[in-house]
């Protein structure tokens, strides 16, 4: 009786002991909550480096060099499953994100392909599409580059793989401009056949917003997950720098849109092409938001790294 009583004693300490290391183990390999401050003071220091700034303008060329090819091909798959009046309507999202004068020009394309004959519109979506696809993909590399650069790595991938990774990234975004288009589309027009009170219509333009921001909160993770060449230990949907790149971007933009409406007179100053060249430092604001985001990551990455050692 006590040998049994001795054995089982002996069992259930040797049980606890490697219960005790299991949890030690635990507690060792969990990522400590980084400082808040020295890791934005950190993650700032490196956005505002010269190097980061160029990235931004290089993207910003790019972006502007793709986007109204791009608008061709993603009005294009659009129509394939809705109707192309529809487009309009749903662009007063991206107004109150743009300065006027920079949306006015992007309306004006979009009004333009919506009269195109649907024939001239598959011919041009494949050109446009072939350039667009070039020209963001440049962009793109680019943007995987200062990735690197920010995670302190180099990259590793095949010519083949980089190239791939930054294209699938580009028709990944232009596939998300579609299916943004279509919720927006199919959202309203829900709820309208149900019937709208005053506060319910407000609800709805509130919701296309959100729609908009959730867009770009998953686009920037997704960004920060397969742009690198090695993923991040720590990375989730909900990072503080896709959160922050997010909140600061939507911030960002309307205070630069509020600036040129009603204190910067780029049409005075660059003529007819007042409207690019607004819309060119909206793009390399938005870039540089998304650049901070990241850096922001890479520095609570390397926080966890040197608490754990």
């Amino acid at each position: 009786m006590d040998q049994r009583a001795r054995c089982r004693g002996r069992y259930n300490a040797k049980k606890y002991r490697e219960k005790e290391k299991v949890m030690a183990e635990d507690t060792a390999t969990a990522a400590p909550e980084p400082a808040p401050v020295a890791v934005w003071l950190q993650a700032w220091n490196v956005a505002t480096s010269d190097q980061i700034s160029l990235v931004a303008a290089g993207c910003a060329f790019y972006a502007m060099l793709a986007i109204f090819p791009a608008l061709s091909l993603a009005i294009s798959i659009y129509g394939i499953g809705f109707d192309l009046n529809t487009i309009e309507p749903q662009l007063a999202v991206l107004q109150r994100l743009l300065p006027e004068s920079s949306f006015q020009l992007i309306a004006g394309r979009v009004r333009e392909l919506v009269l195109t004959p649907r024939e001239d519109l598959k011919l041009s979506a494949v050109i446009g599409g072939a350039i667009a696809l070039w020209s963001a993909s440049a962009g793109v590399r680019a943007l995987l580059g200062a990735l690197n650069m920010a995670h302190g790595q180099t990259e590793g991938r095949g010519v083949l793989a980089f190239y791939l990774t930054a294209f699938m990234l580009t028709l990944g975004a232009v596939l998300a401009v579609v299916v943004g288009l279509g919720l927006l589309v199919a959202l309203p027009t829900g709820l309208h056949m149900i019937g709208l009170t005053i506060g319910e219509s407000l609800l709805l333009r509130l919701s296309s917003l959100s729609l908009l921001l959730v867009a770009v909160l998953i686009a920037i993770s997704m960004l920060y997950r397969f742009g690198p060449n090695r993923p991040p230990r720590y990375w989730r949907v909900f990072s503080a720098g896709a959160v922050s790149a997010t909140l600061l971007w939507l911030v960002a933009s309307a205070a630069f849109s509020f600036y040129v409406t009603y204190f910067a007179n780029y049409s005075a100053m660059y003529g007819a092409l007042g409207a690019v060249v607004a819309l060119m430092t909206w793009m390399y604001v938005s870039v540089y938001v998304i650049l901070l985001g990241a850096e922001l990551n890479a520095a609570i990455e390397r926080y966890r790294r040197r608490a754990r050692a």
